[in-house]
């Protein structure tokens, strides 16, 4: 590995398989080395049992993590525990808590109901929002249809679990991304990165809760200028 190239490392979402992840890593790959992890598909791991699984195989030489949705509190908690290199960070479509109405019964009722009982059609409509399409659905439908039913069950129970409010900030450079169309997530949500991070650039999307896939192209680039300015300067001025 060029040990000047940047490097990226995606943690993709719920469905943990980085099939989402695609379209954004071969953006990024003509600006350096792209690490895309994904998450066991029949083993049930909570946020700590993912976090042991992942930190072994980040890099040790200076990296930053994309993390979107389901992966951005397991981004905050590998960042507090200062992994050797991790110099950055970009969120993207996450929080540190939920903040929904009503979330203990979401909860409750997600402890009972099967992932496969929810309809595609209602988890494609809340994460692509008015870009919902049938070819989109059919995909949700698919990709989670990889995932043992109850490896989803729990994740979805530990996102509206999670409270990452409390505990040591995170100092390193961040990048908080949304989409102002975000039906699942939403402002409030996202603001509550406030709490833990504390050098932190925004950027905003006219896009879905699925903003890389929405919005590849010009979320690559903002990702890339946050990069070469905040994390990788210094191999950038190498380079030349």
């Amino acid at each position: 590995m060029n040990s000047l190239r940047p490097r990226f490392v995606l943690l993709p979402g719920l469905d943990g398989t980085g099939h989402y992840s695609e379209v954004l890593e071969q953006l990024l790959k003509p600006h350096g080395e792209v690490l895309s992890l994904s998450y066991p598909r029949d083993r049930p791991l909570d946020y700590d049992g993912l976090t042991k699984r992942v930190a072994p195989a980040l890099p040790r030489e200076r990296h930053m993590i994309i993390a979107e949705s389901f992966g951005g509190p397991l981004a905050l908690m590998l960042a507090r525990q200062r992994p050797p290199g991790l110099a950055g960070l970009v969120l993207a479509s996450t929080f540190a808590t939920i903040r929904w109405p009503f979330k203990r019964a979401l909860l409750a009722l997600a402890r009972r109901v099967s992932p496969g009982h929810v309809p595609a059609a209602l988890t494609s409509r809340l994460v692509w929002s008015g870009r919902d399409s049938l070819a989109r659905r059919n995909e949700v439908r698919a990709v989670m249809m990889r995932v043992r039913p109850d490896v989803v069950s729990l994740r979805n129970c530990e996102a509206l679990r999670v409270d990452l409010r409390s505990g040591p900030c995170v100092d390193l450079p961040a990048l908080v991304m949304r989409g102002r169309q975000d039906r699942l997530i939403g402002a409030r949500s996202t603001a509550t990165l406030d709490d833990v991070l504390t050098n932190v650039e925004r950027a905003e999307f006219d896009a879905p809760h699925f903003l890389f896939q929405a919005e590849p192209d010009a979320t690559a680039a903002c990702i890339v200028d946050f990069a070469m300015r905040r994390v990788f300067a210094c191999e950038a001025a190498k380079a030349a």
